[in-house]
């Protein structure tokens, strides 16, 4: 008969890279996790693991028996998930993955609402720059901006986030509105130097030369600094942008997700918006598993009921234009 226990006692050395880090993720004592490897290591008849002073591989027959192993213990959990979602309710530690500027109001009242309605899931919440490893950090679901690169992640498009030019109310009144592109460069231009711009259609007024000039441009952002006449200031770190923006200390590029909450108030106004700017495509992921813990599925599908047909922070940015 198979032993389900030793598979995922072996699956687990293999994933976390040694039998220490294996102990703790499986909260199983090194001795009892060695004593059990190594009976499975007997029953087989054949080394599965090569082990040094310095690191842990696979043998050849090892990388086989992983393979499979693995899809069988992965199922495994499945079938137990789907019993168990039949009969409870969403429960347990749910860790979400955001960038730091993601912040924002939407988030914010997204996480009160599914607290609200799910007290006994307990809200994990890491906010990071770069992309975490899902599966190495045991993270359940991810929002992401800009292009996916790892193809083992079930992705969820939430909608697209426009750069957008904006300023406060208090900073305009002291500095004449810029009415098209070239005009930008009488401004204080408060940007992350990462920034990648271009206009997504062609600007109405674009028989102005100076302005047809920045139409077809790649890296927008760059042609402007290059004109402008008033220094600019550089951060890498779009939450400061805003914090900034709204300290009234020049015209701030940013994602429109960030600026929802205060185009609402007024605490910021939408600035040159006859001149769309390209924007990033949001998403949430997760791995990829037949069948989800209900703590995963339930908050997909309460995010996607959040963005459907339109992206709130895209409908309030269309609202101010008209």
């Amino acid at each position: 008969m198979i032993d389900f226990n030793a598979l995922a006692i072996f699956c687990g050395i293999a994933d976390a890279g040694s039998f220490t880090q294996a102990s703790k993720q499986l909260n199983i004592p090194k001795s009892t996790l060695s004593r059990r490897f190594s009976q499975l290591e007997q029953r087989l008849g054949i080394k599965l693991i090569q082990r040094s002073t310095r690191q842990l591989m696979l043998t050849e027959a090892g990388q086989l028996y992983y393979q499979k192993c693995k899809r069988m213990v992965e199922e495994a959990g499945d079938a137990e998930n789907l019993i168990v979602n039949m009969q409870s309710e969403p429960s347990g530690v749910l860790r979400i993955a955001t960038p730091l500027a993601f912040g924002t109001r939407f988030f914010r009242q997204l996480l009160r609402d599914f607290r609200a309605a799910y007290p006994k899931v307990q809200l994990d919440i890491l906010m990071h720059d770069q992309p975490l490893d899902l599966i190495a950090q045991h993270i359940d679901v991810a929002f992401r901006v800009g292009a996916l690169h790892d193809s083992n992640l079930v992705a969820r498009a939430l909608g697209g986030s426009h750069w957008v030019f904006c300023a406060t109310p208090d900073y305009l009144a002291n500095h004449a509105a810029p009415q098209n592109l070239p005009q930008l460069a009488q401004h204080a231009l408060i940007y992350h130097p990462d920034s990648r711009l271009k206009l997504a259609t062609n600007p109405t007024d674009c028989d102005n030369l100076d302005i047809q000039a920045l139409t077809h441009s790649q890296d927008l952002l760059a042609q402007l600094l290059t004109q402008s006449q008033s220094h600019g200031i550089a951060v890498n770190d779009l939450d400061t942008v805003l914090k900034l923006t709204l300290d009234h200390m020049g015209i701030g590029l940013v994602h429109s997700i960030m600026i929802d909450e205060h185009l609402r108030s007024g605490a910021l106004l939408p600035l040159l918006q006859n001149y769309p700017m390209n924007k990033l495509e949001v998403f949430m992921v997760y791995p990829g598993r037949n069948e989800l813990p209900a703590k995963i599925s339930t908050f997909r599908d309460f995010v996607m009921q959040r963005v459907t047909p339109t992206a709130p922070w895209e409908e309030n940015l269309r609202h101010k234009k008209s």
